[in-house]
């Protein structure tokens, strides 16, 4: 007290202070073996849909789909044009680990060989459902599908589009909240819209995609610019 500078002692608990370095490395150690053992992880069953190789499906349980693919050249014209068709089932009827707020999930096969190159779905959050619980749910779910496949879906923001003066809650100030995974083998993105409630679930996987393209590939000729001009 009668010190003419102040004087401060700090007492250090060694024990302490090295059981939480040790519980800190053992928590960075055990999330760098997730991430290892996420590089290498596939999805073999999923809902029922078996990947990585041929389906015993009847095609009269299936409907035709196609999307419509290019790529962009340096001159902003189209390249591989293409439609790609396929084979859509429902899944309405599975009892698997089912997706929060998903009505209804379809699958993809490929055209000759009925590969399974992916699940989709979506569907709305009730209106009696907060934001909140609905990413609380969510964030069961993706931890459901990290412990179940040793994959590793996280969860982020994307941005919304601000305009100027608009005040936002700062808690929500996104439009989409994302989930998303992807190695070699898997992709897997859930997708949660802040302003309509809309939920969309992806889950490819990428070899069963690749087959999908291969067999159902069908190109589109672009036209020639002089013989559209006439």
């Amino acid at each position: 007290m009668d010190s003419p500078v102040n004087v401060t002692v700090r007492f250090l608990l060694v024990n302490v202070l090295r059981k939480a370095e040790d519980r800190a490395a053992a928590e960075n150690k055990l999330v760098a073996d997730r991430k290892e053992i996420a590089k290498s992880a596939r999805i073999k069953e999923f809902f029922g849909v078996e990947f990585g190789k041929p389906m015993q499906v009847p095609t009269n349980e299936l409907a035709k789909a196609h999307y419509e693919t290019w790529s962009q050249g340096d001159n902003g014209e189209k390249k591989d044009h293409a439609n790609v068709s396929y084979w859509e089932k429902s899944l309405k009827d599975s009892k698997d680990l089912q997706v929060p707020f998903v009505d209804e999930l379809f699958t993809k096969y490929s055209l000759k060989t009925l590969r399974a190159g992916g699940v989709c779905g979506y569907g709305n959050v009730s209106k009696d459902v907060d934001k909140m619980e609905a990413i609380r749910r969510l964030d069961n779910f993706a931890l459901e599908m990290n412990k179940k496949y040793g994959i590793a879906m996280h969860r982020g923001l994307i941005p919304a589009d601000k305009k100027e003066g608009e005040l936002r809650d700062r808690r929500f100030a996104n439009d989409f909240v994302q989930y998303d995974f992807q190695n070699d083998y898997v992709i897997v993105t859930l997708y949660f819209g802040l302003k309509r409630g809309r939920v969309t679930f992806t889950l490819e996987d990428i070899s069963g995609s690749e087959v999908i393209r291969e067999e159902g590939w069908e190109a589109i000729a672009e036209k020639d610019k002089d013989a559209e001009g006439e």
